[in-house]
């Protein structure tokens, strides 16, 4: 499904766990396109939406786990996420990003034992109504 906002210069894809979205507008604060080739610092021009899909304060594998949860939409089984993960990281690196996640109110955690279930934090569970 194809999403249009031409008056705003902004345009999205939505694909079964994939989400697309771009601006046909110009470079945000002066960078110019071969600034884009070198390290350089990420400036979302609109932080809350950048935030949906990378927290720059986390680690790569704990961002990893918070992709691997909303291309899930649903409670998943540690076990799942492990097997989703790109990394060959232990067990118990794992359940304490899990840990430190739900410490910040991104993940919660349902049931315990074999039936636990992990997910995404809702927005009211976040506070944030």
């Amino acid at each position: 499904m194809t999403f249009f906002r031409r008056h705003l210069s902004i345009a999205g894809h939505f694909e079964p766990g994939r989400l697309e979205i771009w601006s046909e507008g110009l470079l945000p604060f002066g960078q110019q396109p071969d600034d884009l080739k070198k390290p350089h610092t990420s400036r979302p021009r609109n932080p809350v939406i950048a935030g949906v899909f990378y927290r720059p304060d986390l680690g790569p594998r704990q961002n990893e786990i918070l992709q691997v949860l909303a291309a899930a939409g649903t409670m998943i089984p540690f076990s799942t996420i492990r097997a989703s993960l790109s990394t060959d990281a232990s067990e118990r690196t794992i359940r304490n990003d899990l840990v430190a996640l739900r410490e910040a109110g991104l993940v919660r955690l349902q049931g315990q034992g074999r039936g636990a279930r992990w997910g995404l934090t809702t927005t009211s569970e976040r506070g944030n109504e």
